[in-house]
């Protein structure tokens, strides 16, 4: 989901501003580390939250019970996964941004 969101973001920032691969080269070099790990989170954010907006109709569908109980649970423990995974690969994600040219 997340690569869906990704890439219909870069699709609209190439109609609208016309970029070229030399374009796209520049903005990736002079993106800050810190405003690139922000868009990322931003846009997991957006993702898991039609995640759990699908999953609510999804549970609705099938009848459960509680359903607005398990679309909270399904965002929360999403957070929680990229929390944690940040916690554990933070520094090797900001070391591998460093090597991308990154500010």
């Amino acid at each position: 989901m997340l690569g869906g969101v990704i890439l219909v973001l870069v699709v609209v920032r190439q109609k609208v501003f016309k970029m070229t691969e030399e374009d796209w080269n520049t903005y990736f070099n002079t993106l800050e580390k810190g405003k690139l790990l922000l868009s990322g989170f931003i846009l997991y954010i957006i993702s898991l939250m039609i995640v759990s907006w699908m999953g609510y109709y999804i549970f609705k569908a099938f009848a459960f019970e509680n359903i607005l109980f398990l679309s909270i649970i399904t965002f929360i423990l999403g957070m929680a996964k990229i929390l944690f995974e940040y916690k554990k690969r933070g520094p090797e994600l900001l070391n591998k941004l460093k090597h991308l040219g990154t500010k």
